[in-house]
């Protein structure tokens, strides 16, 4: 975890997670493999307020069904609410990008 600023971190993930502090809480800007929450105690926080999601990708949100389970409140953009509530939709019309001779997944999976 990275300190930014008094109140802002960057946890690095396989995306970059923004942590904003206050007092106790965090609320997390984008959430990675989830990881960061195994780190928050070592910057004060207790409780994470909410999960700002800043759009669908997996790298962005694959730990999610983490947050799930802790009863973490998502917040996701309202034009992506589909992406992010109709995953076994989204899979079943998935597109796949092919770069470099790699095939990429970028949608959720769970």
């Amino acid at each position: 975890m990275r300190k930014l600023a008094d109140d802002l971190y960057v946890y690095e993930s396989t995306c970059q997670v923004y942590v904003r502090m206050q007092g106790k809480q965090a609320v997390l800007i984008d959430f990675g493999d989830g990881t960061v929450l195994d780190e928050l105690a070592a910057i004060g926080a207790e409780q994470v307020a909410g999960i700002l999601m800043t759009h669908h990708h997996r790298d962005q949100g694959q730990g999610l069904p983490r947050a799930v389970e802790a009863g973490i409140p998502i917040y996701v953009p309202h034009t992506e609410q589909e992406l992010f509530s109709g995953i076994d939709e989204s899979l079943s019309s998935l597109k796949i990008n092919r770069i470099r001779g790699a095939i990429m997944f970028f949608t959720l999976i769970r």
